[in-house]
Parts: structure tokens; sequence; C-alpha cells
């Protein structure tokens, strides 16, 4: 966050008390640390959050089940699949999570993630369509964003029903969360477009994501810019041709194989 940001949050982040409100403020703080490609950062963070919901007696509370959500994403970076399912399995009802659609999109996208890397295709896809019905219920348009990019992700069909944007058509968003929207929805369309092999629709893929990588520069999402970076480079190796090589930062060489819900973003 920058600091004109926490500067402008501060006199309202004064005012509140109590072991939840303290919880929530370092979940948000381990979600910055997380778009700035410091997971280590993150994870301690989600951690100092989990012992104060324990302290306070309550692990089974919404805050615990919000960290569980974090932790979660944080050990599944590390390819420690089992610990994270068995996180989010402690979780029976993802709508009851509440909060920010972060923590949801964590819960039904990763989870689906860990049934389709074990097989379980069909529990992939009831797990992404649990997914859109909370997203209808509650009106979340990122969470809906999150899962159909998910779905297409992982080669799954898109759900019924649904139509993908057009870039043409695609309006400005007016703040950061309708970019983050945006994105998600823009990437599963450039997926799609890279499904069909299409000359012409690997052309507007490429310059769709190229697209995003300009728009990220000097934003500080360093998370997303990484994603649409990735997301290019698909588009140039569909297309047949080379990705420009560059030396990796030292944030990049931290990031795992394996991306985050995107959420995550």
């Amino acid at each position: 966050m920058p600091i004109a940001d926490r500067r402008w949050a501060a006199p309202y982040h004064s005012k509140t008390m109590g072991p939840y409100t303290v919880a929530y403020g370092y979940c948000f703080a381990g979600l910055a640390k997380a778009e700035q490609l410091d997971f280590a950062g993150a994870t301690e963070l989600y951690r100092r959050e989990f012992q104060l919901v324990r302290e306070a007696g309550n692990t089974q509370s919404q805050h615990a089940r919000v960290t569980r959500a974090l932790l979660a994403e944080m050990l599944y970076q590390q390819n420690r699949i089992d610990e994270a399912d068995e996180l989010l399995s402690e979780t029976f009802d993802p709508a009851a999570l509440g909060g920010a659609p972060d923590f949801m999109i964590r819960h039904y996208c990763l989870r689906a993630r860990i049934l389709f890397a074990r097989g379980d295709h069909d529990g992939s896809a009831n797990e992404l369509d649990a997914g859109i019905r909370t997203a209808d219920r509650f009106s979340l348009p990122r969470l809906r964003a999150a899962v159909d990019n998910e779905r297409i992700r992982l080669g799954l069909l898109p759900r019924h029903g649904f139509v993908a944007v057009t870039r043409a058509a695609r309006p400005a968003p007016v703040d950061g969360i309708e970019q983050i929207a945006a994105q998600l929805e823009d990437e599963t369309a450039i997926l799609l477009q890279l499904r069909t092999g299409d000359p012409a629709s690997l052309e507007l893929a490429g310059d769709w994501a190229t697209a995003w990588v300009h728009t990220l520069d000097g934003t500080g999402r360093e998370l997303a810019r990484l994603h649409a970076m990735r997301l290019l480079v698909s588009c140039l190796r569909a297309a047949g041709r080379r990705p420009p090589a560059a030396p990796p930062t030292p944030r990049q060489r931290c990031f795992p194989s394996r991306r985050s819900a995107p959420g995550t973003r």
C-alpha cells in the first residue's frame, strides 16, 4: 500500500479496537505483501493473525477461517499441497467467510486447483460451480471473474451461459477493484482466443496481453504485472514467436512456478 494511502487510513485504524479488527489488519497487510511478491512477509503476517484469533479462544471463528484460506495459498505456492488442502477442508461453507471477495476467491479457486491436480476434474468443476452460485447470490463480480478464469486456466469448458468479454467493448476500469476484475475477465478471453489457434485470434490475444503489461507498469502491483507478463509469454509461444529474454529480478526469482488465485488478485 502506498505511503499516502497508509496515512489516509491511519486515523480510521486508530479508532478500531479488539483482536479481530487487528487480525483483519494483518490479513490485508499480508495481501499487500503478496502483491509485492514478498510471500515470506505475507506468510508471517497471516501466522500472526491466526495467533491472535487463537489467543482470543476461537479457532472456528470467521477470522480463523479467513486466515486458513490465506495460509493455504502460501502453502500451495511451496508445493505443500496436502497441508493447504487440510486448511481449506476445515471450512465447510466458504460463503460464510464473508468480508472481501479475496477470501472466497482463494478458497474456491485454490480448492478447485488442488482437486484438478489430483485428477478429480468433476470435483474441481463442482467447486467452481459453487463459487459462481456464491458470486451470483451476493453480487460479487470479482469472485465471478476469478472463478471463470480458473475454469479456463484449468482447461475446463466455460460454464453454461458464459460470454467472454471483447476488447472493443471493454469499458475502462474506474478504480483498482474494477481493474482487478477486468484483468481476470480479459485474461479469460485471451486464453479462449489462444485455444482457437486462429492466426488473427492469436495476434489479437498478443496485442491484448501486451496492453495489460503496459497498463500495470509503474502501478506497484508486481504480482498482477507478473501474471500479465506470463500471459504475454503464452501468447507469443502460441504464435510461434520466441519471448524476449530478460534476466529475472530478485523478486521474480523468488516467485514459485505455481500461480496464486489472482486474484490473489
